[in-house]
């Protein structure tokens, strides 16, 4: 987990711990977690500001993220897809 918690403005785990969310400048990515190493899965980009906050829904099928660029946005968790932004 030490790159996770390097310049992170917000992390967030998944219920079963294998996926962790973090708000890495105008960016969220997405990390596989889980024994002793953690890989980058993919970046979801949009935001115009820094990334101050990350979450998963309670069901596990989308990605929220807000930015000082004064947006919420929601993503699809399985394909990264941008479905709204408010």
């Amino acid at each position: 987990m030490r790159s996770l918690a390097r310049t992170s403005a917000g992390v967030s785990f998944e219920d079963r711990g294998e996926q962790a969310l973090k708000g890495v400048g105008e960016a969220v990515r997405v990390w596989a977690v889980g024994g002793d190493s953690e890989r980058p899965l993919r970046t979801l980009a949009g935001h115009t500001a820094w990334v101050q906050s990350v979450d998963w829904s309670a069901c596990g099928r989308w990605i929220a993220s807000g930015a000082y660029d004064h947006t919420v946005r929601l993503w699809s968790a399985a394909s990264g897809a941008a479905l709204h932004t408010l």
